[in-house]
C-alpha cells in the first residue's frame, strides 16, 4: 500500500479524492482506447488533473528557458573575455540593441521651391493637377533694387512633378517635402542665400527649358530665325561713310586713318564656334543662366546670342577694299553676347527680336563699343589712364558710330564732377573725341573733324 501512495502526484492528490483508480478502459473492436475512459479516472476529477498538470509544465518550461537564457548570457559573456578586444567590440555592439535615431527637425524652406530654365508657355503638374505658375521668373525686384525670391510651397509628403514645354521633351520627376535621398527632381545647389531669406532650405527646381536639350530639329530652325533676324537688322542699320582722316581698324589689328572717302557697312554673324556662356552649354545660342531675368517680358522667351560683328569697306566704285574687318583688337573677345526674345507658337519658332538698350538703334555696336573700351583700360599701363573717368553713357551716332561719356566721380557721393570725356567707336576704333577724353587717356588717336562732329551730335549734356 506504501508504494501506491508513493505513486501518486502531490499536485493532484490536493485536488482529487484518494478513490481506488478505475480499471483499463476496454479497448473497441479496432484496438483503440475509448477517450471517454483514456485518463484513467472518473470524468468529475479529469479537469482538475488536466488544470493540474498543465501548470506543472508551464512552470518547467518558464524554468527551462531562464537557465537557456542565463546559460547563453553566460557563455557570451565568457567568450567576450577569451576574444579580441576588436572582436570583443563587435560583440557588445551586437548584443547592445541601438539607440533609435532622433527625428530631424525641419528646416526653414524645406518645403520653399524657386526655379530655373523655363519658358513662358510652360506648365506645371503636380501630383496629375496645375501646379504653381512658373511662366516668368522666380525672382522680383524690391522697390530697394533688390532681388528676392518669390517661392512656392508645397505640402509634406512624396510628389510627382510633371513640366511640360513643347517643343522641349516633358520633364518627369519625383521630389520629397523635406528631402529624401530617392528625390530625382534636377537641382541647381548654388542658391544666393539673398534670394531665400529666413530659408536656407529653399531649393532651385532646374526644369531644364534649355537650348541644349531641344530636338536637334527645333535647335537648328531657331538659329537660323536668328540670323535671319541679324542679317535684317545690319541690313536696315544701312552704311556709313569714312571721311578723309577718320580711324578704322584693319586686318593687322592697327587703327589706321583713311586718305580717301570709304563706305562703310556693319554685319551681324552668329558666332558658331561657342559651345559654352557662363557655364551653361551653347547650341550657337545660348541658355539664360541667371535666375535674374534679363527681360521683363511674360510670353517671350530670352535667349543669347554670340554675334561676332565685322565691318565691309569698299570704295567710291563700290569695289570691296576689306570684306571682313575686324570690330574689335586683336587679344579683345571677337564676339558680343547680345540677347534675342522668341516664342513657340502654333509649331513654330516666331521671329527673335533683339533687345535694344535706351539711346541705342541696334543691339550690337555700342555694346561692342563699350566691351572695346574695357579691353582698352585692362590692357593701358596706369599712367595712361585716368582711373577716376567712369564712362557710364553709351548711345548710337549717326553713320555707325557710339558714343561712350563719363567723368570723374565724387567717392562719397558717386555724383560726376568735372568736365565730361567722349569717346568715339567706329569702325572698330576707338579715339578722344574732346580734349576731356584726351587728357583722360593720352594714348587714344584724337578724332577727326568728322568723327568731332559726330560726337557731339550725340553726347549727353550731363551724366545726372
Amino acid at each position: 500500500m506504501s508504494e501506491q501512495m508513493n505513486d501518486f502526484d502531490p499536485e493532484v492528490s490536493q485536488g482529487a479524492s484518494m478513490s481506488t483508480p478505475s480499471p483499463p478502459a476496454p479497448a473497441d473492436s479496432e484496438g483503440i482506447v475509448s477517450p471517454s475512459n483514456a485518463s484513467g479516472v472518473s470524468p468529475s476529477s479529469s479537469p482538475v488533473r488536466s488544470v493540474s498538470v498543465g501548470a506543472r509544465r508551464a512552470s518547467t518550461q518558464h524554468l527551462l528557458r531562464a537557465v537557456s537564457v542565463a546559460g547563453l548570457l553566460t557563455l557570451l559573456i565568457a567568450a567576450g573575455l577569451l576574444v579580441p578586444s576588436g572582436n570583443r567590440e563587435a560583440l557588445v555592439r551586437f548584443l547592445t540593441p541601438p539607440t533609435p535615431s532622433p527625428t530631424r527637425a525641419p528646416l526653414p524652406g524645406d518645403d520653399a521651391f524657386l526655379w530655373e530654365h523655363f519658358v513662358p508657355w510652360g506648365r506645371l503638374l503636380v501630383d496629375g493637377k496645375p501646379g504653381p505658375d512658373v511662366r516668368s521668373s522666380a525672382v522680383r525686384r524690391t522697390t530697394q533694387g533688390l532681388w528676392v525670391g518669390a517661392a512656392f510651397h508645397l505640402p509634406r509628403g512624396r510628389h510627382r512633378l510633371e513640366y511640360r514645354a513643347a517643343p522641349f521633351p516633358t520633364l518627369t520627376c519625383a521630389l520629397s517635402v523635406p528631402a529624401a535621398p530617392s528625390d530625382t527632381c534636377p537641382l541647381d545647389r548654388s542658391l544666393d542665400s539673398s534670394l531665400a531669406p529666413g530659408a536656407p532650405a529653399t531649393r532651385v527646381l532646374d526644369l531644364q527649358a534649355t537650348l541644349d536639350r531641344l530636338p536637334q530639329a527645333q535647335a537648328d530652325a531657331l538659329v537660323a530665325a536668328a540670323q535671319a533676324q541679324l542679317s535684317a537688322l545690319a541690313q536696315r542699320l544701312g552704311g556709313g561713310t569714312l571721311s578723309t582722316g577718320d580711324h578704322f581698324l584693319d586686318f593687322t589689328g592697327d587703327v589706321v586713318q583713311v586718305t580717301t572717302t570709304v563706305q562703310l557697312a556693319p554685319q551681324f554673324g552668329l558666332d558658331t564656334s561657342i559651345r559654352a556662356y557662363a557655364g551653361l552649354p551653347c547650341v550657337t545660342l545660348c541658355t539664360q543662366g541667371d535666375l535674374e531675368p534679363e527681360s521683363t517680358s511674360t510670353v517671350d522667351w530670352p535667349v543669347l546670342a554670340p554675334v561676332m560683328p565685322t565691318w565691309r569697306y569698299t570704295n567710291a566704285a563700290g569695289q570691296v577694299l576689306l570684306a571682313e574687318g575686324p570690330a574689335t583688337p586683336i587679344g579683345a573677345s571677337p564676339h558680343t553676347v547680345i540677347s534675342l526674345l522668341t516664342r513657340w507658337q502654333e509649331g513654330t519658332w516666331q521671329p527673335p527680336t533683339p533687345i535694344v538698350a535706351a539711346r541705342q538703334t541696334d543691339p550690337v555696336i555700342c555694346p561692342t563699343a563699350q566691351q572695346t573700351l574695357e579691353w582698352f583700360l585692362a590692357t593701358t599701363a596706369p599712367e595712361h589712364v585716368d582711373g577716376r573717368v567712369q564712362m557710364r553713357f553709351a548711345a548710337s551716332t549717326a553713320e555707325l558710330g557710339c558714343l561712350l561719356a563719363g567723368g570723374a566721380t565724387d567717392p562719397d557721393t558717386g555724383n560726376p564732377t568735372g568736365p565730361i570725356a567722349w569717346v568715339l567707336y567706329r569702325a572698330g576704333a576707338l579715339v578722344a573725341a574732346n580734349a576731356e577724353a584726351h587728357r583722360a587717356f593720352p594714348t587714344l588717336p584724337v578724332a577727326s573733324a568728322h568723327e568731332r562732329a559726330l560726337a557731339q551730335a550725340a553726347a549727353p549734356t550731363s551724366l545726372t
